[in-house]
């Protein structure tokens, strides 16, 4: 784990956006709390791909070991077209649970993760895991993005920089995807991302998202500027 930037000790949250809006996000990072959102949402179904770009600001969620599960983090949602389910991509930190390794604990960097919900909402399987190799020193900039790919397309492949780090089983295409700021904390801090370059991919050709403004839900300790 690289060293964490420090912050002031704020417990407002900014995040800043311009693109096209409608209803609010579900994926949840953790299920232990609930969860606060900024994020912007495109409503354009039968996705093959979602992409954004941000450069990397101060971010800190007041992790202190052994006592609490704070986090925050700027990532998409792809949110799949089987099981009522996501998958996510971008950057966090705090407390991440990496199933296929036992991992539990803080992280500061890239990471991804999937989940799926039964038909009553409730999360079923859920699986976080880091991702080691981008920088993730401020100031850099970097693109996530993801793909779907395979001999039926049963797959969803994440990127980051260009670089494949990990596919999850996902057939069908994508409903919808989110790009934003999330965090189960009013504890965490956050300087502006400027996330950008939101485009989304249909019918095999990469197009931009449309223009908007922000929107916030669970708002509390939430605000936008």
């Amino acid at each position: 784990m690289k060293s964490q930037k420090s912050l002031p000790s704020i417990t407002v949250i900014t995040a800043a956006v311009v693109v096209y809006l409608s209803s609010p996000v579900l994926a949840n990072h953790l299920q232990s709390s609930p969860s606060k959102y900024g994020i912007a949402q495109n409503s354009k179904t039968d996705l093959e791909g979602a992409l954004f770009k941000a450069t990397i600001n101060s971010i800190n969620a007041y992790y202190v070991p052994g006592s609490n599960s704070r986090f925050i983090n700027h990532e998409m949602w792809l949110h799949k077209d089987v099981n009522n389910g996501w998958v996510e991509l971008g950057f966090t930190d705090g407390v991440l649970n990496e199933l296929s390794t036992g991992y539990s604990g803080p992280h500061y960097g890239h990471f991804a993760a999937e989940g799926d919900r039964n038909s009553n909402g409730n999360v079923t399987y859920y699986a976080e895991e880091r991702i080691f190799g981008p920088s993730t020193e401020r100031n850099s900039t970097h693109q996530w993005h993801m793909q779907r790919e395979g001999i039926n397309k049963d797959n969803w492949a994440l990127y980051i920089n260009g670089v494949k780090r990990t596919v999850y089983y996902a057939p069908g295409p994508g409903k919808f995807h989110d790009v934003g700021l999330e965090t189960n904390t009013i504890y965490s801090a956050s300087l502006d991302w400027n996330e950008r370059s939101f485009q989304y991919n249909h019918a095999g050709a990469w197009r931009f998202w449309g223009s908007g403004g922000l929107n916030v839900t669970s708002g509390a300790g939430i605000t936008t500027v």
